[in-house]
């Protein structure tokens, strides 16, 4: 059924009964140890499936795409098949089809910045507070332009979370420190970066949410599906990146580069020195700890020269 059909005032007892019935199951699961969790979830599947008809999709169907219902990453929305399920797993969360609680994207089910801190406040958490951090230039890559003129931009993003649950004060990061890197790869479009930042920092401080969720809950985090690439790309949880060796030629482009900002004397020289190093940087000329390198020799040179 297309949005712009007419929908019967019957379908919307339909969808509320439906909605009734998945808030038993949501209730349910809350109230179910990890071990019966799984009967809880088959039981609901089974019953829900069944009563999703398609005057409860239609409505479902009415809010896809909307301002105040859910987003998808198509224009044209999913089948229905897509929809049901997402609908159930919405409910078993307990989230709202309104509110951008939850997105469909790649095909699945996701939790939005929106979604968690719903998700939170339902363990009875207070004072939620997620904050994602501005990136370093050399954990910034930039993609090509597409033909709507948008270019991917893929950032090593760091951020955290905090709240308060049962007088004790709960915190998740994702950082670098203590030979270990846990931030994370998060990608979006945008004709620059200032465009991309705003997905990208949406999707950081949803994702230290989501570790804050399991934190409360005392559980580990589940991995992200593989279909979610798009959204984040990837988890790295492990030591420090090696230094990644350079070629000679990245070495000679190097002492260019530098050798540039180094002999820079007025704020323009500096200014075109470091646009011969985004070049290189765009082209892939240089290693990530090379480009480290200069950044760190660009804003040495910056604060030095009047």
């Amino acid at each position: 059924m297309a949005k712009s059909d007419l929908i019967k005032a019957d379908a919307y007892a339909a969808m509320t009964r439906t909605m009734n019935l998945g808030r038993e199951f949501a209730n349910q699961l809350a109230q179910t140890d990890d071990f019966l969790r799984p009967v809880i979830i088959a039981q609901a599947l089974n019953e829900l499936r069944k009563a999703i008809d398609a005057d409860s999709l239609a409505i479902l169907r009415s809010m896809e795409n909307t301002p105040l219902g859910f987003r998808t990453d198509r224009a044209d929305g999913y089948a229905e098949h897509v929809l049901r399920d997402c609908m159930i797993q919405a409910m078993l969360d307990g989230l709202s089809f309104a509110g951008n609680q939850w997105n469909i994207i790649a095909g699945n089910y996701y939790v939005t910045k929106e979604g968690w801190t719903q998700k939170l406040m339902r363990l009875g958490a207070t004072g939620i507070v997620p904050f994602a951090s501005l990136p370093d230039d050399c954990d910034v890559s930039e993609g090509t332009p597409n033909e709507r003129g948008s270019k991917k931009y893929t950032v090593k993003m760091g951020a955290y979370a905090e709240c308060w649950l049962a007088g004790e004060k709960f915190t998740s990061h994702m950082r670098a420190a203590d030979g270990y890197d846990t931030r994370r790869m998060i990608s979006a479009y945008g004709r620059d970066l200032a465009e991309a930042m705003s997905g990208i920092a949406g999707k950081a401080e949803s994702t230290a949410l989501k570790k804050l969720y399991y934190l409360c809950r005392g559980i580990p985090e589940p991995a992200e599906p593989e279909e979610a690439v798009s959204v984040i790309e990837s988890e790295k949880m492990n030591t420090l990146t090696p230094v990644e060796a350079a070629t000679d030629e990245q070495k000679m482009l190097y002492d260019k580069a530098r050798e540039g900002l180094e002999n820079a004397s007025t704020q323009k020289e500096l200014l075109e020195a470091w646009g011969a190093v985004n070049a290189l940087k765009k082209s892939g000329s240089l290693t990530g700890d090379q480009v480290c390198q200069l950044t760190a020799l660009k804003d040495l040179r910056k604060s030095v020269i009047k």
